[in-house]
């Protein structure tokens, strides 16, 4: 038998438990299993996130006895930096090492004075767009909490940031709204004055349109922006594309974008990627057009970023003008997206690690 004093031993040894991406409420519940006072359990919150120091032994508004008590019972791991890809254009591409040995691949996307930080949901992606290459990498698992606010944490470190000087668009790895479970909690630290203190205007949810997610999402107020990626208005075009969105009909899609113009000031984006000789002839421009009547939203055109694992083409520059005239003359607001970061695969569709295990 294991004597008591190895039973001790043993859970001496145990790997501390990983707290980060815990909120607020959490950390309260946590100092009063330590004797803390509540009002300590708000400061640990705020020394980890919106001071940004995730070590116990500097946080001196706090009792050292239970400084070294909380250091040896969890740990505040983040993701680590398994390598950098830097554009031309300035764009830079993380890979990050998650505490089990996958990765996610993160964007610090600077342009016109303002950064933006791409970020991912999900290792893989279940979608599978047909003309992206996360798709191609299958689905893995979700991200936790702190594995999704860890990204923004580390890329200020990383790129120099000052705190919550930027924009996030999750529109990296993974469908946010097949991950809601884990996304919301990291979205209230995000958005929390006492936490990362982003402004929920400075963020942007990218989905494909999942109806029980958006049901969810819609119904809780003063949520992040969304972007649907919309990409056809027709609806076989569409389900070529998107297999998944046969779940959610474009009628159905144009239900939830009504009720959402409905209540919000705020004008919802439609992403839709370019792809020649598939969707951005004159006709599918209409079609967009005729969908959006009535909205209260603004399309965003992304020409296709190639890469060698799919057969699609980008339009030419002509095309997408004359696709993005057909929408303005029939009132509706577009842009054009120019691609940032597409010589190390950090553009739009692009992101993918094919490989597991460590990568250090």
């Amino acid at each position: 038998m294991l004597s008591m004093t190895g039973t001790r031993a043993a859970a001496e040894n145990t790997d501390p438990a990983n707290i980060f991406g815990m909120d607020e409420s959490r950390f309260v519940n946590l100092a009063s299993e330590m004797s803390l006072k509540p009002f300590q359990g708000r400061e640990i919150y705020r020394w980890i996130y919106r001071k940004r120091n995730v070590d116990p032994g500097s946080w001196t508004s706090l009792p050292a006895s239970f400084r070294k008590r909380f250091a040896a019972r969890y740990s505040l791991e983040l993701p680590k930096v398994a390598s950098v890809l830097e554009s031309r254009d300035g764009t830079k591409k993380f890979l990050l090492l998650l505490r089990d040995g996958l990765s996610v691949e993160a964007v610090y996307i600077p342009q016109n004075g303002r950064v933006t930080l791409c970020l991912s949901t999900q290792v893989g992606c279940p979608v599978r767009c047909a003309f992206c290459l996360t798709g191609k990498m299958g689905f893995t698992r979700n991200l936790t909490p702190g594995e999704i606010v860890g990204q923004p944490f580390v890329l200020e470190r990383e790129c120099g940031l000052d705190d919550n000087s930027y924009n996030v668009v999750f529109m990296g790895m993974g469908e946010p709204l097949l991950n809601l479970e884990n996304l919301k909690p990291a979205l209230g630290i995000m958005t929390d004055p006492d936490g990362l203190g982003i402004s929920r205007r400075r963020i942007t949810v990218s989905t494909i349109g999942v109806r029980k997610g958006l049901e969810e999402y819609l119904a809780v107020p003063g949520m992040p922006q969304l972007a649907i990626s919309l990409h056809s208005a027709s609806e076989e075009t569409r389900k070529k594309l998107i297999p998944a969105a046969k779940e959610l009909p474009l009628k159905d899609l144009r239900g939830f974008l009504q009720d959402a113009s409905r209540k919000n000031r705020e004008r919802i984006s439609l992403e839709y990627v370019m792809l020649d000789g598939i969707n951005c002839e004159p006709e599918d421009a209409r079609q967009l057009a005729r969908f959006c009547s009535g909205l209260k939203v603004k399309v965003n055109l992304i020409p296709f970023n190639p890469h060698p694992y799919v057969d699609f083409k980008k339009p030419t520059q002509r095309k997408a003008i004359a696709f993005q005239d057909i929408l303005a003359e029939m009132r509706i607001s577009s842009t054009i997206r120019q691609s940032r970061g597409s010589d190390i695969s950090a553009a739009c569709g692009q992101l993918a690690v094919f490989h597991k295990g460590k990568q250090r």
